[in-house]
C-alpha cells in the first residue's frame, strides 16, 4: 500500500514526508499547512516519521493548520492506530491479490470518518468479482 500512497501523493505531500524524514524532534508550529488527510497520506507520513509522536504532530498541523492540544492528539493517534491494524491484515500478502480499486478507495478515505462509517474493505479479486455481481443481480439490462 506504501508504493500506491507515495505513487498518487501529491507535491506537496511528497515535500512534506522529505521534510518529515529530517525531522529529530516533534516539529514546530507552522511546519506544515492544513490539507485533506486521507488514510494515505496518514500511512505515508507515519512511514516518514521517526516516532509516533512526531507522526502524530505533523498529522495534527496537516488535519488543523496548527499544534493540537493533548486531547486532539490522543484522537488522531488512536485514529492512526485503528488505520494501521486495518492495512496490517493485507499489507503483507502479495498487492496482485487485491484489486487495485479497492485499495484505492482504502487510501483516499478521509483520515477521520463520519460517525457509524468505517474504511471501505480491501477486496480480493474474488470478493470483488462477487460483490459486481451481487450488486447487477435484479437490475434490469437495458
Amino acid at each position: 500500500m506504501a508504493k500506491v500512497s507515495w505513487r498518487e501523493a501529491s507535491l506537496y505531500e511528497r515535500s512534506i514526508v522529505t521534510k518529515i524524514r529530517l525531522l529529530k524532534d516533534a516539529p514546530k508550529e507552522g511546519f506544515a499547512e492544513q490539507i485533506q488527510v486521507t488514510v494515505a497520506v496518514a500511512l505515508l507520513v507515519d512511514s516518514a516519521a521517526m516516532s509516533s509522536g512526531i507522526a502524530v504532530r505533523v498529522l495534527s498541523m496537516l488535519l488543523t493548520g496548527s499544534i493540537g492540544d493533548k486531547g486532539a492528539c490522543t484522537k488522531i493517534q488512536n485514529r492512526l492506530a485503528s488505520i494501521k491494524k486495518g492495512v496490517s491484515k493485507i499489507v503483507n500478502r502479495s498487492q496482485s491479490d487485491y484489486t487495485s480499486r479497492s485499495e484505492e478507495r482504502r487510501l483516499e478515505s478521509p483520515f477521520f470518518l463520519p460517525p457509524a462509517t468505517s474504511c471501505p474493505e480491501v477486496l480480493t479479486h474474488f470478493q470483488q468479482a462477487k460483490a459486481d455481481s451481487s450488486a447487477t443481480v435484479g437490475k434490469a439490462k437495458s
